[in-house]
């Protein structure tokens, strides 16, 4: 169960920073001319 948990925690973050990339990305895409 904890090793589970664990797992899941650390997928929620990997989610976050793949979002915050894409968000980054996106931002980037706007600066360009």
């Amino acid at each position: 169960m904890c090793r589970f948990k664990k797992l899941t925690v650390m997928k929620n973050r990997l989610v976050m920073r793949c979002r915050q990339a894409k968000a980054i990305w996106v931002l980037v895409k706007k600066q360009l001319p």
